[in-house]
This record gives structure tokens, sequence and C-alpha cells, in this order.
């Protein structure tokens, strides 16, 4: 079980749920700096156990669509 667990990278709803808090927890952060925000969800994601790929995927891609 454990080997299939972890040969198993291609996790879409992990992403997917990754994207959903981080855009929850977007909304209650108080930073107003870009960069302060953006470090404030990457270290919260982190904390959550996610990889650091992922987590740098899911922060640019919030940003673009913060940016729109």
């Amino acid at each position: 079980i454990i080997d299939r667990v972890l040969a198993d990278d291609g996790d879409e709803g992990g992403k997917e749920r990754l994207a959903e808090l981080l855009v929850r927890r977007s909304r209650m952060i108080k930073a107003t700096g870009g960069f302060d925000r953006r470090a404030k969800l990457i270290r919260f994601a982190l904390s959550r156990g996610y990889r650091y790929d992922e987590v740098m995927e899911a922060v640019d891609n919030i940003a673009l669509e913060e940016e729109d």
C-alpha cells in the first residue's frame, strides 16, 4: 500500500485541494504587499505538508489569477 501511494505522483485531487486551500487562506491574510502575501501562503502550505514544487506552482497560479 505504501509503495502504491508513494508511486502515485499524479494526484490532481491533491493539487485542487491545495489551490482551494490557498485561495481561502489568501482571503484571510491581512498582508498588503504581494511579496508578504506570497511568503505567507508558501509557509502555510508547506506547514500543511505539501511539497515545495506543488506549493510554488499553486501560489504562482493564484498570483496570476489575482492580477487579472
